[in-house]
């Protein structure tokens, strides 16, 4: 996030108060995370806040979501997908779940992890 940042994004974040263990190796995590920054760096709008939030889901599921909005200039329809279809693969390696939300405004990416709540 310290990139978003760096960018001149403000990151706001709701990381909840369990610490959890989720089943996905680091370097398969660092790639979806870097995949979420480049695309927020890409078409996000740095005058709207990157909102971050995790919490469990009634099946104690991790439940990760990136959002911000578009770019002025940008649109669902900018760009090629490559980030995201690399993320949906990674995820599902990992047995976990991607749902890619997108309007003409947002972007929204929700992901899934199966978790050790402590």
């Amino acid at each position: 996030m310290e990139e978003l940042i760096l960018r001149g994004f403000k990151v706001e974040t709701d990381l909840g108060s369990k610490a959890v263990n989720a089943n996905i190796e680091i370097s398969a995590a660092k790639r979806v995370m870097d995949n979420i920054i480049s695309n927020i760096m890409m078409h996000g709008n740095d005058k709207e806040p990157v909102r971050i939030t995790c919490r469990h889901d009634e099946n104690k599921k991790l439940i990760l979501e990136v959002s911000n909005a578009y770019a002025p200039e940008e649109n669902a329809s900018t760009g090629n997908g490559v980030g995201l279809k690399s993320i949906a693969t990674i995820m599902q390696q990992v047995d976990g779940k991607v749902n890619i939300i997108t309007s003409d405004s947002l972007f929204r990416i929700r992901l899934q992890f199966d978790t050790a709540i402590e």
